[in-house]
């Protein structure tokens, strides 16, 4: 287990926008793809190769599948290290919209939350809750490529954007 203290609530935190497409039977989250974004607009975006695709749904194949791009699929622990590659030593804090389904698949990358590197927070903000904390429409701001996490991501940025503004 990850025993480091959390990061100082006061230091300058890299905001990382996250998005996943996910398998969920109502038991697990089986992660099929995951993109990040910071603040700057630098992006990563992973295919998972050990999805269960004997799972994957008509409306998955459709939505998801379809969208995935070229992206050649790579196992978990390279994902993993993608990640910790991407995000370095930088004190990260994440948001997603609708995100507690992505939180928990990227999670699971590292094992148990508790097991997340100590510069990351231990919780994903939610933009959906920001949105209607503020009365932001989110249909304002327009969103191509629906279910494919790197476009979803960037679209996550776009809207913190626009209500933090």
């Amino acid at each position: 287990m990850n025993t480091a203290k959390q990061p100082n609530s006061k230091s300058i935190k890299q905001k990382i926008f996250l998005d996943t497409e996910f398998i969920d039977n109502g038991k697990t989250i089986d992660l099929i793809s995951i993109a990040l974004v910071k603040s700057n607009g630098e992006s990563l975006y992973c295919v998972s190769n050990q999805f269960k695709e004997k799972n994957v749904d008509s409306w998955l194949k459709k939505n998801v599948i379809a969208n995935l791009g070229k992206t050649q699929p790579i196992s978990r622990q390279k994902i993993k290290e993608e990640i910790l590659r991407f995000l370095g030593n930088q004190e990260v804090e994440f948001w997603g919209y609708y995100c507690s389904y992505d939180w928990v698949a990227f999670c699971q990358l590292f094992g148990k939350m508790l097991d997340l590197p100590s510069n990351y927070s231990y919780y994903c903000q939610d933009l959906k809750q920001l949105a209607k904390a503020t009365d932001f429409d989110t249909k304002t701001i327009k969103q191509d490529d629906k279910h494919n996490a790197l476009s979803d991501a960037l679209w996550n940025k776009e809207v913190h954007e626009a209500i933090t503004k």
